[in-house]
């Protein structure tokens, strides 16, 4: 049952990850930015598909270690908090205030999401 789970956080991370990446890209085209502004949420966007992978690569093992998932999700949150923090710092002072405002709420969805999961495995865990 908990392969289940494991493949599931993975597939809604690759999700939540495609829309990161949408956005942050819709944002790159229609403005006058340089290749900073996508750093923000290809950075986010990043650390949300390699969780999502690690995730469902490890659903597949038949002794999924799923204490050590939910422990790699909840650092993988703090990361891409970390991302988005430096990233919004450096996109603040090159671009407006509304595309900095807008790049921080897409972005802030990658630990947030990441927390999601990581709270959803460890629920499995302790049924």
């Amino acid at each position: 049952m908990n392969e289940l789970k494991l493949a599931r956080a993975g597939g809604v991370l690759g999700v939540l990850a495609l829309s990161i990446f949408a956005i942050g890209l819709l944002i790159q085209i229609s403005g006058k930015h340089d290749a900073l502004v996508a750093l923000t949420p290809a950075g986010a966007g990043t650390v949300l598909v390699v969780v999502g992978a690690y995730l469902i690569a490890l659903s597949r093992r038949a002794d999924a270690d799923v204490v050590a998932a939910v422990r790699l999700t909840r650092t993988a949150a703090l990361v891409a908090t970390a991302v988005v923090v430096v990233g919004v710092a450096a996109t603040a002072t090159r671009t407006g205030i509304m595309t900095t405002i807008i790049l921080t709420l897409v972005s802030l969805q990658a630990p947030i999401g990441l927390r999601m999961a990581a709270n959803f495995l460890a629920g499995s865990q302790s049924r």
